[in-house]
């Protein structure tokens, strides 16, 4: 039998002007420093191809903290997690 470990994010899907853009909510470790949020966006990356990929995390103050594309992370400043319609997709 297969052993079929998925992880589990939470993720939300919008347009940007003529781009399809996807948040993934992952730990905040996830983007900790500069080579762990390389490792993150390149590990998660090949699993979005027709997407553009923002990473996001809580940061200390509550708030959202993106990663992503410069002019997408400028769209969403001022955001709050409530402001995208979440839902757990899983990557195996």
């Amino acid at each position: 039998m297969a052993n079929n470990m998925a992880q589990v994010y939470q993720s939300a899907s919008f347009k940007l002007g003529h781009e399809v853009v996807t948040l993934v909510m992952v730990a905040h470790s996830a983007l900790s420093t500069d080579e762990m949020a390389r490792r993150s966006f390149s590990a998660l990356q090949p699993y979005f191809p027709n997407s553009v990929l923002v990473l996001c995390c809580q940061s200390f103050d509550g708030k959202p903290q993106f990663l992503g594309p410069r002019h997408v992370v400028a769209a969403l400043n001022g955001k709050t997690f409530a402001d995208f319609r979440w839902a757990p997709i899983a990557i195996t």
